[in-house]
């Protein structure tokens, strides 16, 4: 199989970055649909209006997003594990109060 660098060999060295700036858009693209997601799920509604920032760098946006995507992720796990132990405890109290 050839290298990518054979396949690429016509692309500049900017051309290249480009391709892979696209690509890490893409990735915070893809976290910021699942935040949207997660949001909807939640009932909440998001912010009418933009909020107006200064200008935040590329790396430090993608940094904060990965924090975010993480953070969110374990919640939905801890949230999870919580029902599942919520619903046990509520079968064991209905089968003490049948058995009582």
């Amino acid at each position: 199989m050839p290298s990518s660098r054979w396949l690429n060999a016509d692309k500049s060295p900017f051309q290249l970055t480009f391709v892979n700036q696209v690509k890490r858009c893409a990735e915070m693209s893809r976290k910021l649909r699942f935040f949207k997601d997660q949001i909807s799920k939640a009932g909440l509604l998001g912010s009418i209006r933009p909020v107006s920032q200064p200008d935040i760098e590329l790396e430090e946006l993608e940094f904060q997003l990965g924090e975010h995507e993480h953070e969110l992720i374990e919640m939905n796990s801890n949230s999870e594990r919580l029902r599942q132990s919520y619903n046990e405890l509520l079968e064991f109290k209905m089968v003490l109060q049948k058995g009582f």
